[in-house]
Parts: C-alpha cells; sequence; structure tokens
C-alpha cells in the first residue's frame, strides 16, 4: 500500500507543480509581453483533469524506473520521452495549440528547456540535501570508538 500512496501523492505533487507553473508563465507573459489575459485562460475543469492525467503520467513514469538498476542517464533519458509524448497527446493535440507545426515544435522545445531547469534544479536540491545529511550524521565507527574508551572500574 506505501507504493501505491507514494504514487497518489507524486501525481497530486506534479499536478499542483504544473498549475502553478502555469499561473507563472502566463503571468510573466502577460506583464513582460503585454499579451491580454483572455488569450491564456482559465483552468476549467478539462484542463484541470488533464494536468492531472499530465501529472499522473509523469508519476508513473518515474515510479515505473525507480528502482530499476539502470544507469541514471538512461532512467531521465526514459522519463522524459515518455513525459513528452503525454505532453504531446495530452496538450498539443488535445488542444488547439496543435494548429500548425511551428506552433507543435515551440511548445515541445518549451517543455523540454522547462524539463530540463527543473531536472537539473532537484537535482541540485537533492544532491545538497544528501550531503548535508551525509555531512552531520556521525558514522558507527566514531560512536563504536566512543563506546569503546569507557573502562569499567570493575574489571568486567
Amino acid at each position: 500500500m506505501n507504493k501505491i500512496e507514494k504514487l497518489i501523492l507524486r501525481g497530486a505533487g506534479f499536478s499542483i507543480l504544473f498549475m502553478l507553473l502555469y499561473f507563472v508563465i502566463g503571468t510573466v507573459a502577460i506583464s513582460a509581453m503585454g499579451l491580454e489575459a483572455s488569450l491564456l485562460g482559465d483552468i476549467n475543469i478539462g484542463k484541470f483533469f488533464l494536468i492531472l492525467l499530465f501529472g499522473y503520467t509523469l508519476a508513473m513514469a518515474n515510479f515505473v524506473f525507480e528502482g530499476r538498476k539502470i544507469r541514471l542517464w538512461i532512467k531521465r533519458l526514459c522519463v522524459y520521452l515518455i513525459s513528452a509524448l503525454a505532453f504531446f497527446f495530452i496538450f498539443v493535440l488535445g488542444t488547439p495549440v496543435g494548429d500548425g507545426a511551428a506552433k507543435i515544435f515551440v511548445a515541445l522545445v518549451v517543455f523540454t528547456v522547462i524539463y530540463v531547469i527543473s531536472l537539473l534544479v532537484a537535482c541540485l536540491i537533492k544532491r545538497t540535501v544528501i550531503e548535508g545529511k551525509a555531512k552531520k550524521r556521525p558514522t558507527a565507527k566514531n560512536e563504536s570508538e566512543k563506546k569503546s574508551e569507557y573502562k569499567s572500574r570493575f574489571g568486567d
């Protein structure tokens, strides 16, 4: 049951992250490029379920390759290919973005850039957190050496 809970939480987390990213990109596009707010559109129930489907697809792709003994770059490449295909089928073909080849290409390039940036940030955070915990945590040898320094007065 722990694996299913982990999958559900990751899918929900990815979905919330994508909705937040959607609003941030929309705000930047409206303010920096002077676009109209109606061009971005609101998240209605249809878009919400599309984002939820994409979040769970990405969580499932990560889940499938999680316990495998494959090189890290091959895992990341496979997860990227699965998520790029999911992005293409869910968002590009499922919405009016997929009108022309140039728009499809730009959408996939933007997705790739966002994926690479988020992957680098996640790896950086993971590396600093894991290395930070490893430096703070004493090793087992240090604890056993401290315990071995104790000498009993009764000659045990």
